[in-house]
C-alpha cells in the first residue's frame, strides 16, 4: 500500500503515516519488510513448540542455537515458574519436517519438555514462477518496499510489465510481502493467551469474532491449533494488570476451559523458511546464466 492509501484508511495525512513509520522503524517496532512465497508454494506448514528448559542454559547461546536450524522462524523467551520457557515459531515442510523439528528441539540437553501445536495458518494460492518473476523478486528480496517505479528501473522492465507481475502475485495470494514487528520494544506488552475452548459450545469463527468484540483495542491475532481445541491468542496492552485482568475475563467465558498468560521477556526473529526458499530459487536461475 502506499502512503496516501494507508493516510485514506486512518483520516491522516500522508506525510503523517510516513512519519509513523519511520518512527517505527527507528525504534524497531517494525523490524524488517519481507517477500516470500505462500505455504502452498513450498507445500509447508507452521507450528508452535512451547519449549522448557531446565533454566541453567545460557539464554542468548540457547536462542541462537535454535535460531541456526533453518526452520526457527522465532524463538522468544518467556516467563516460567521453573526453569525458563521458550515459545518458538517453525515452519517446516510435510509431516517428515516436523518430526526432524521437533527432535531437534528435544535433543538439546537442556530441554525437558517440548509441547508441539501445528497451527492453522492461510496457505495462499501456488503459481509456476517464470524468469521474470524471479528477476522482480530478486529485487524486492533486497528492498520490500521499493516502489514499481524503482523495480521497473532495475530489472529493465515498463512499469506497467511491473505492476501486471506484482498484481498476478496478489490476485492468486502466492507470493506474500509482510512487515514483521516487535512490539515489545515499546512502551507496549505483547503476550500469547493459551486458551483451550470447548468445541461443543462455540466454534473457531465464533470464537475470533467474540475476541474482536470483546477486546477491539488489546486483541491482535489468533492462531488456532490444527490438532486441539487449543488457540494462541495474541494481545497487546499497556501493563501487566491489564494480563490479570483479560485472564479473569476470558475465564469467565462459559465456552473457555482454560487460559494461561505466556509472557515473553524478549524474542529473537529469524528468516522464514520461504524466504530463504525463495533466495535459492533466485541464486540456482543466477548460476544458470
Amino acid at each position: 500500500m502506499s502512503y496516501q492509501t494507508i493516510a485514506d484508511k486512518f483520516e491522516l495525512t500522508a506525510n503523517a503515516v510516513r512519519g509513523r513509520i519511520q518512527r517505527m522503524i527507528e525504534i524497531g517496532v517494525i523490524d524488517s519488510f519481507v517477500v516470500m512465497p505462500s505455504l502452498e508454494m513450498i507445500d509447508s506448514d507452521v507450528m508452535f513448540a512451547l519449549t522448557y528448559t531446565d533454566g541453567m542454559e545460557d539464554t542468548e547461546e540457547f536462542i541462537s542455537r535454535l535460531g541456526q536450524n533453518p526452520m526457527v522462524v522465532l524463538v522468544g523467551l518467556g516467563a516460567c515458574v521453573d526453569g525458563n520457557v521458550y515459545t518458538v515459531l517453525v515452519q517446516y515442510i510435510r509431516s517428515e519436517g516436523l518430526n526432524r523439528i521437533t527432535s531437534f528441539l528435544r535433543n538439546n540437553k537442556e530441554v525437558t519438555k517440548v509441547d508441539a501445536y501445528p497451527i492453522l495458518y492461510k496457505r495462499g494460492g501456488k503459481i509456476q514462477l517464470t524468469k521474470a518473476d524471479l528477476r522482480v523478486l530478486k529485487v524486492l528480496t533486497e528492498d520490500a518496499r521499493l516502489p514499481i517505479s524503482e523495480i521497473a528501473k532495475q530489472v529493465g522492465f515498463t512499469s506497467r510489465r511491473v505492476r501486471k507481475i506484482l498484481d498476478h502475485f496478489l490476485e492468486t495470494d502466492s507470493i506474500w510481502t509482510a512487515v514483521r514487528w516487535n512490539l515489545n520494544v515499546s512502551d507496549y506488552i505483547q503476550f500469547l493467551m493459551k486458551t483451550t475452548y470447548d468445541e461443543r459450545l462455540i466454534k473457531a469463527d465464533e470464537l475470533v469474532k467474540w475476541l474482536k468484540d470483546s477486546y477491539p483495542l488489546k486483541y491482535w491475532d489468533t492462531h488456532f491449533s490444527a490438532a486441539s481445541p487449543d488457540v494462541f491468542v495474541e494481545f497487546v496492552v499497556d501493563n501487566l494488570r491489564d494480563v490479570e485482568q483479560l485472564q479473569r475475563s476470558m475465564k469467565r467465558a462459559h465456552f473457555i476451559k482454560s487460559a494461561s498468560p505466556l509472557l515473553r521477556y524478549s524474542e529473537l526473529k529469524f528468516q522464514w523458511l520461504g524466504e530463504r526458499y525463495l533466495r535459492n530459487m533466485i541464486s540456482e536461475i543466477e548460476s544458470k546464466k
